[in-house]
């Protein structure tokens, strides 16, 4: 039913701001910091930054030496114990990273971070309630929408579908244009045959949307799901004209994908594959398209002629 996942993760990507975009990688921290610490080996500051800058380049180790030192020369015993959980967590030493993070959470000022970190343990370690609480307590202290859907993913299947729900619609609230949110409460909200809430969750993406195909196609989906085929055909026909218009405006090979996707929502695979092959000769590495070809046409009539890159 949602085949734009993928595009998901090119959003993610895209929304990096251009500063961390730039930045040109915690080595360089690294290095810079080791300088000045080299001229003031007491400082906490400069030994807390260059142990999280460990951290970031996989070197949890050499930042648990740095976290040592600090505590040594008096520095903060809350926010050591805060780096020093997390470097623990990456070298897999789930319940010393826990107790170092359960340290911290009951200081003067209990970080969110932290206690999303140590929900991740306590799901890993198979604790779902305690888990639930933890990334609650970290969206009380901010939003963020990878923890709204970890904390739905753990609700649902202890049954919780009412507050897993009702989390998603925060989470949606809070989180603007969080697409993977909408997308997840989705799926919620259809699989329990709450085809009105699905419905009224696509035309607010479809009034907000530039390029509506894929919300016109998940709300066919919707309306077969509910049985109004009528409904759902001609949300498939609106799929096609704005897939249609897009293509007149830009034929770049992502919308000639979506289009592709809509033929096959219509029945035309021909139709498809002809989309799918011009999309493979725009950007041969476009996996989706060729996955999408080879179910319509088979392994063996895949090949694109003068493919360029």
């Amino acid at each position: 039913m949602y085949r734009a996942i993928a595009i998901l993760a090119f959003a993610s990507v895209a929304a990096l701001s251009a500063e961390a975009r730039a930045h040109p990688g915690p080595h360089h921290d690294i290095e810079r910091l080791t300088k000045l610490l080299a001229k003031e080996p007491g400082r906490v500051d400069l030994l807390m930054d260059r142990a999280r800058a460990y951290r970031y380049d996989g070197q949890a180790a050499r930042a648990l030496d740095d976290l040592d030192r600090a505590e040594r020369v008096g520095g903060d015993v809350s926010m050591i114990a805060l780096e020093r959980g997390l470097a623990l967590a990456e070298l897999g030493r789930d319940s010393e990273a826990e107790t170092e993070l359960t340290k911290h959470l009951r200081g003067p000022n209990p970080k969110a971070s932290a206690y999303a970190r140590r929900a991740a343990l306590r799901e890993r370690g198979g604790r779902p309630n305690e888990a639930t609480r933890d990334y609650t307590a970290a969206l009380a202290l901010a939003a963020d929408v990878e923890w709204y859907l970890r904390r739905g993913r753990l609700q649902e299947t202890q049954g919780l579908l009412n507050d897993t729900a009702a989390g998603l619609r925060e989470g949606l609230a809070r989180c603007t244009g969080a697409v993977a949110i909408r997308l997840e409460l989705l799926r919620l909200e259809t699989t329990q045959g709450h085809f009105e809430s699905a419905t009224q969750l696509i035309d607010e993406a479809i009034a907000q949307a530039d390029v509506k195909t894929e919300w016109y196609l998940r709300r066919a989906d919707v309306q077969a799901a509910a049985g109004n085929s009528v409904q759902a055909a001609c949300d498939r026909k609106a799929a096609l004209a704005e897939a249609d218009r897009a293509v007149a405006r830009r034929p770049t090979a992502l919308r000639l994908l979506t289009r592709a996707r809509v033929f096959v929502a219509l029945g035309q695979p021909e139709k498809a594959a002809t989309d799918l092959r011009a999309a493979l000769r725009k950007a041969p590495g476009l996996v989706e398209a060729a996955e999408l070809l080879t179910t319509i046409q088979g392994p063996t009539h895949t090949s694109v002629p003068n493919a360029r890159n």
